[in-house]
């Protein structure tokens, strides 16, 4: 198993322009009036986040921030440029067709992407002017309709995480992407974040996992349901050496409260089910007699 633990996002360029979100344009804030709904970005921060009026403004030329101010703004995302870089998988970031861009990753060595609408992804690890590791990825799944009419009919599926590793190097150590989608249609991406893999031990047979469901379900009517997102979760056993527990205890401790990307897959294994984009909820020790400790995991996927 591998916890990795999630670099800062350094944005080097992107084609997604710096004032779209959710596929359109909107305002950079700046000392004005606003009327209720408007939607403006703070461009003077990274990540870029979007605000949106929620009581009429009549500016006194001396108006706070956003952030600052919400009584007036209540923040509702990032624009679509930053999206992906943020901790949340259902946020997009998005354009037509295709987009493109370069992240530094100093230090790290894997990339997770998660929530991904697109048919395919090209990753490049770059070192200064060299190509270290590139790679093109066919995000279509391969059919296995059991007739003829589902084999030339039903819709493609596609997959929606893609997880890359790559060797790790100092300062000038660059990551390109592009993710594209077909022709007229829109590419998404809802996680795109780079990190430092530890290797920290091996999974005991038995894991299990779960997709939950995150729709709001009515107490009134079982057909009253409002769609919400859903995330896999993981309950595993890790058998480590007694010597190495607290080093292990260390990594989960460092990464409380924040997400990170689990990657439980052993070796010979590459299901990307396994390779979880989570908090994790529990980090149990148990030390039985002789050399080795039993530790149960549990991972709740974020949506």
């Amino acid at each position: 198993m591998k916890i990795v633990t999630l670099a800062d996002v350094t944005l080097n360029s992107s084609t997604i322009p710096v004032n779209y979100y959710a596929g359109a344009v909107i305002p950079v804030w700046a000392i004005a009036s606003y009327s209720v709904g408007n939607i403006v970005y703070y461009g003077a921060t990274t990540p870029h986040y979007v605000y949106k009026c929620r009581t009429a403004i009549v500016s006194s030329g001396t108006d706070p921030i956003p952030s600052l101010d919400t009584s007036r703004w209540e923040l509702i995302g990032t624009t679509d440029r930053w999206a992906m870089f943020d901790d949340m998988r259902n946020t997009q970031s998005r354009f037509l067709e295709s987009f493109s861009g370069e992240v530094s990753s100093a230090g790290c060595d894997f990339v997770g992407l998660y929530n991904l609408d697109a048919v395919e992804v090209e990753l490049t690890h770059m070192v200064g002017s060299d190509v270290i590791k590139s790679e093109v990825f066919d995000l279509r799944v391969p059919i296995s309709a059991p007739d003829w009419w589902e084999y030339f009919f039903e819709d493609i599926s596609l997959e929606e995480r893609l997880p890359w590793n790559y060797t790790k190097y100092g300062s000038g150590s660059r990551l390109r992407f592009r993710i594209t989608q077909v022709s007229g249609a829109v590419a998404k991406c809802g996680v795109f974040r780079t990190g430092v893999s530890s290797d920290i031990g091996k999974v005991q047979k038995g894991l299990a996992t779960r997709l939950v469901d995150y729709s709001n379900k009515s107490s009134t009517s079982i057909l009253a349901v409002a769609p919400g997102g859903n995330a896999d979760d993981i309950d595993l056993t890790l058998v480590l050496p007694i010597e190495s527990v607290e080093w292990v205890y260390r990594v989960f401790k460092s990464n409380c409260g924040r997400a990170a990307i689990y990657d439980c897959n052993e070796e010979g294994e590459n299901l990307p089910s396994f390779v979880l984009y989570a908090l994790f909820k529990s980090f149990d020790r148990v030390f039985p007699y002789g050399r080795f400790v039993r530790c149960n995991v549990s991972l709740q996927g974020l949506t």
